[in-house]
């Protein structure tokens, strides 16, 4: 259990800390007891001069007021390691406070002059050029490879299926198996689209009621509507009204309503 990380050393923790920090008195402490106050440090009560005076210091909390936790350098296991703390005001502080608008470094006041100063001098040497904005295309390119084909026609039913809203408002989601829905594609203009899903048992004629009720559409006896499938290459097929959808439309295909020719 001990072979990564170790236990704290103070006497009355349990801690296993699998980060322990090393304190400049050789032992090894969890987060909360690191600081020299918390484990009675002996570097801090019997100083000596062969004992450098970089440990104590950079193992001392935070120079927030009121905050308790230790400062970056407590996380340094060399004695050598370079100052770790404010490059401005030259003090240290905990990860939370380490820059310098999260501990009100006054150093930071004087650095807002030479930043204006930088950006003036870059604009006006630099000037930003303005771009044309390009209008992303929509038109995606198909394959022609059959099993590129065959993928890209997976993948865009996978996002048919994502998007598809219940054709009938009285199903959900949650009650119908994805494999017990037929999946339909339905131009309302040029760039929209609208997809639905269905039971694979309901009647076409169903489902052209329920879509001509989402398009507001309306059927009458001297205007009947019908449903008809476009297959990819542009092929029209009316379908039956009194057929299951689910034997007569394919999983992600385009449909389209129009007048009937009877």
């Amino acid at each position: 259990m001990l072979d990564i990380g170790s236990q704290c050393s103070f006497a009355s923790c349990n801690q296993i800390d699998f980060l322990p920090i090393l304190c400049g008195c050789k032992k090894l402490f969890c987060k909360d007891h690191i600081l020299p106050d918390a484990h009675a440090c002996p570097l801090t009560q019997q100083p000596t001069p062969s004992t450098s005076k970089t440990w104590v210091e950079k193992l001392w909390r935070c120079e927030v007021v009121g905050c308790t936790k230790a400062t970056l350098g407590a996380y340094l296991q060399s004695e050598a390691s370079s100052f770790i703390g404010c490059a401005q005001c030259h003090k240290s502080f905990c990860v939370d406070h380490r820059h310098a608008d999260s501990h009100s470094c006054p150093g930071q006041d004087s650095l807002a002059p030479r930043e204006s100063d930088a950006a003036r001098l870059i604009a006006q040497n630099f000037p930003a050029k303005v771009m044309p904005t390009r209008v992303p295309s929509h038109n995606t390119k198909i394959p022609t490879d059959p099993a590129k084909r065959t993928q890209y026609d997976r993948v865009q039913l996978m996002k048919m299926r994502h998007r598809a809203a219940p054709g009938d408002p009285k199903d959900k989601s949650a009650s119908v198996l994805p494999d017990h829905r037929v999946h339909v594609k339905i131009q309302i203009d040029e760039k929209t689209e609208k997809i639905f899903w269905f039971r694979k048992t309901v009647i076409i004629g169903k489902v052209l009621d329920h879509l001509a009720s989402h398009l507001k559409m309306t059927s009458t006896d001297s205007s009947p509507l019908q449903l008809c499938m476009i297959s990819p290459d542009g092929a029209i097929t009316i379908l039956s009204n009194s057929q299951a959808c689910g034997a007569q439309l394919q999983d992600g295909c385009m449909v389209q309503i129009s007048p009937s020719s009877n």
